[in-house]
């Protein structure tokens, strides 16, 4: 996992400057989002992804211990959709086979045994 702490550190390494400062950037980043975030605006990193404020309303619950009903308050909370290149990072494309029977190439280009 990685930290706010090896974040800035990563920071202060790439940047040659003291963890201090690497810690302090890393905080003021955050800062801001939160800041950000607080007054209902959406946060977007172009390559990375968007922050965006949303609101649940109240709801109806069940306490699964006891099986009751309960009421569930309206609350505000983050969602994170990640941009197109950040899901493409994560989810490389699957290798696509070539042919299907036995008498298709294989995917290096050659074929197979009782092939032409």
């Amino acid at each position: 996992m990685i930290s706010r702490t090896s974040i800035g550190a990563a920071i202060a390494h790439h940047l040659q400057l003291s963890q201090s400062v690497g810690k302090t950037a890393v905080d003021i980043v955050f800062e801001t989002i939160e800041a950000a975030l607080a007054r209902g605006e959406d946060i977007r990193v172009k390559g990375f992804g968007t922050f965006a404020v949303r609101h649940l309303p109240a709801r109806e619950g069940r306490n699964p211990h006891t099986g009751e009903k309960i009421a569930i308050a309206a609350s505000v909370g983050v969602t994170f959709r990640p941009h197109k290149s950040l899901k493409a990072a994560l989810n490389p494309a699957p290798v696509r086979k070539v042919g299907g029977d036995r008498w298709s190439p294989m995917p290096d280009g050659s074929w197979r045994e009782g092939g032409q």
